[in-house]
């Protein structure tokens, strides 16, 4: 099994690889914990609610999974290309997408009776294939008390560059006050809260 192309992440060594016959996607994690949570979920995630690549192999000694490839392209970058081109219903709709597809996983009858949440939503880790977004990268579920799901894919939409650009405030004001979200006010005070967190987790991988 031959590494082909490398992609980027901040932890892991990830790469793209034959694995019998057909392309897919080996993931080496830099610890134990992260790779066994990340197993845990393909292994009990069984839901047409969303789209997920499957787990075709695990390696607990050397702490690696191979996935399924999908090709498509990058949440993200479909953004950016929305951002060019100003397209706010594009964005606007891309965006709740990725917010139902977030509340559809968490409300999964095993992770709500495991108390565990996706929480950390990195938009390089969604796909676009074939008209459908698939998620994947699950070391960062954890159990949580309390989570803004729609208030937190805000808060991480507007910090990507450009941050805070007017296409992008103009993306978020029309998802809040079109009835997405039902007190403004508060809307708009968790989605700084979340700015915050986010923030400060970027600026812990750095040091």
């Amino acid at each position: 099994m031959t590494s082909s192309e490398y992609f980027l992440s901040r932890k892991n060594m990830v790469s793209k690889v034959i694995y019998e016959n057909q392309i897919c996607v080996k993931k080496c994690f830099s610890s134990n914990t992260s790779f066994e949570k990340e197993v845990w979920v393909y292994e009990n995630v069984r839901n047409e609610a969303v789209n997920i690549p499957k787990l075709m192999k695990q390696y607990p000694d050397q702490k690696c999974t191979i996935i399924e490839y999908i090709d498509g392209e990058l949440l993200l970058d479909v953004l950016d290309s929305y951002e060019t081109r100003n397209d706010i219903k594009g964005s606007k709709n891309l965006l709740i997408e990725l917010i139902e597809w977030v509340i559809s996983f968490n409300s999964m009858d095993i992770l709500v009776k495991s108390n565990l949440k996706q929480t950390d939503v990195n938009f390089r880790n969604f796909i676009i294939s074939n008209g459908e977004l698939y998620g994947f990268d699950f070391e960062s579920v954890e159990s949580v008390k309390s989570y803004s799901i729609i208030e937190h894919v805000l808060a991480t939409y507007l910090l990507y560059d450009p941050k805070y650009s007017k296409h992008k405030k103009q993306v978020v004001n029309s998802i809040i006050f079109d009835d997405f979200l039902k007190n403004k006010n508060e809307a708009c005070l968790n989605i700084k809260k979340e700015e915050m967190k986010i923030s400060g987790r970027r600026e812990l991988f750095r040091t």
